[in-house]
């Protein structure tokens, strides 16, 4: 469940529900990824052998659970901290992923912020076969690097990098930081 208002999150699994506000999730506003890298530990192989070395070659600073949330911190805070400080959100789509209430818990705080404050801030790579209907409905129209498919995984990398090096600069223009 997603819901709130302009300036506050609700999100509600099964046995916990977290509210998140703006302020609480970006504790002084600063930037310090260039892109924060959700998804399921169980595809964690995937994402080292495929991503981040992608991400490391471009000199792009990047964030994952497993090395950068905070120990002793609420699991909730270190989600939101890193959707909230990352210019980007790249959400690593496979069923494990949607299988996992965690992380589906970054995927709703990256499509509130996607669509409250910062349009264009999320995109999803799909790395196995999960069908479009068993994604959200705010996912299903939306545009994504499809890695599972072998036609389309042709130029994944070029098509994926375009997208984490655009910084906003008012709401109809983009420059490239490369």
């Amino acid at each position: 469940m997603l819901g709130g208002s302009n300036n506050s999150l609700n999100i509600g699994h099964t046995k916990h529900n977290f509210h998140i506000s703006f302020a609480e999730a970006a504790s002084d506003g600063e930037i310090k990824y260039d892109v924060f890298v959700t998804f399921s530990s169980k595809d964690s192989k995937w994402v080292t052998s495929n991503l981040t070395p992608l991400l490391e070659r471009n000199r792009l600073k990047y964030c994952i659970h497993s090395r950068d949330f905070e120990l002793g911190r609420a699991l909730v805070d270190n989600m939101a901290e890193s959707v909230y400080s990352s210019r980007k959100v790249l959400a690593v789509m496979s069923k494990n992923y949607m299988d996992s209430k965690f992380c589906r818990g970054e995927l709703d705080m990256a499509l509130h912020r996607s669509r409250v404050a910062h349009k264009g801030s999320l995109l999803v790579v799909r790395i196995d076969g999960i069908k479009k209907k068993k994604l959200p409905k705010a996912l299903r129209e939306q545009t994504f690097v499809d890695y599972h498919n072998d036609k389309d995984r042709t130029g994944w990398e070029k098509r994926l990098l375009r997208f984490l090096v655009e910084t906003e600069v008012d709401q109809n223009r983009y420059i490239t930081k490369l």
